[in-house]
């Protein structure tokens, strides 16, 4: 059964979604239309931890668009809406 974990930072909205009990399950991701799409990571590459893909995939938005998510800022900005889910 897939789950799946969306927050919102800013006007943006990052989402994850795949079965995480099984290592081979595709993790889907939320694009900028909303709509979910393959990505080339599989649940064992985060080892079945939603946690980990989330922020890997926020991370990599950040640095998509410039950022370096390891700043003190950013880091911090990422830390609090990873917040908005009850892990």
């Amino acid at each position: 059964m897939k789950q799946e974990y969306i927050v919102k930072y800013g006007n943006e909205k990052y989402g994850i979604r795949a079965d995480f009990s099984q290592a081979a399950d595709n993790i889907e991701i939320l694009d900028a239309d909303d709509e979910w799409r393959s990505s080339q990571y599989q649940v064992a590459d985060f080892r079945h931890r939603p946690y980990d893909a989330l922020r890997y995939q926020i991370e990599e938005s950040f640095r998509f668009g410039g950022d370096d998510p390891e700043t003190p800022e950013n880091a911090a900005a990422i830390d609090e809406t990873m917040e908005q889910i009850d892990w």
